[in-house]
């Protein structure tokens, strides 16, 4: 089983794999091993939980790990214990409509490379697809991504991964995904 968990010297995503002894998984809190693709440590852990995402609809799901979209809107306010968490994003299986979402300010703001990126729809959706990290959570946030009568995530050091985690299920709220083996 793989999960991410967060690296000890870097605290970016890293990929954990569970330690088997005589062929049977240990639980995932208890022993595995791990590599980080950005600090490139390596080693083995104990003790330490998986990371845990929440769903967002393509094309926001980009725009948030692109670093365009520093907020999320949810009906719902965010867990204090979330706050100032690292959480990674899963890209939902459904998209929305772009010729109905963005106003002409959004627009402009994204830039001709990820207009290309949002109209183009390849984006993958039922994927992870990066990390971010949850910082605030208030109500009538200045920046343009805000939509009415919502809680405002404030979102901060998004990344955006080079290869996303395809065949990825999302779920309602926050969750641990579960990550295909042959990854």
């Amino acid at each position: 089983m793989k999960q991410f968990i967060i690296c000890p010297k870097c605290g970016m995503p890293a990929i954990a794999s569970v330690k088997t002894i005589s062929g049977i998984a240990a639980p995932f809190n208890k022993s595995f091993t791990f590599e980080c693709v950005y600090c490139f440590l390596n080693g083995f852990e104990t003790d330490t939980q998986p990371m845990k995402a929440f769903s967002v609809r393509q094309p926001w799901a980009y725009l948030i790990c692109a670093g365009i979209k520093p907020i999320e809107n949810r009906t719902w306010k965010l867990p204090e214990k979330h706050k100032g968490e690292r959480v990674l994003i899963h890209a939902s299986a459904k998209r929305y409509d772009i010729n109905k979402i963005f106003t002409n300010n959004q627009w402009k703001m994204m830039g001709e490379k990820n207009r290309v990126e949002c109209v183009v729809s390849d984006s993958p959706t039922s994927a992870i697809i990066g990390s971010v990290e949850i910082v605030n959570c208030v109500k009538n946030h200045p920046s343009i991504w805000v939509e009415p009568d919502c809680w405002n995530w404030v979102l901060a050091d998004p990344v955006l991964f080079e290869k996303p985690i395809l065949n990825v299920k999302g779920r309602l709220s926050f969750f641990v995904p579960e990550i295909p083996d042959d990854i």
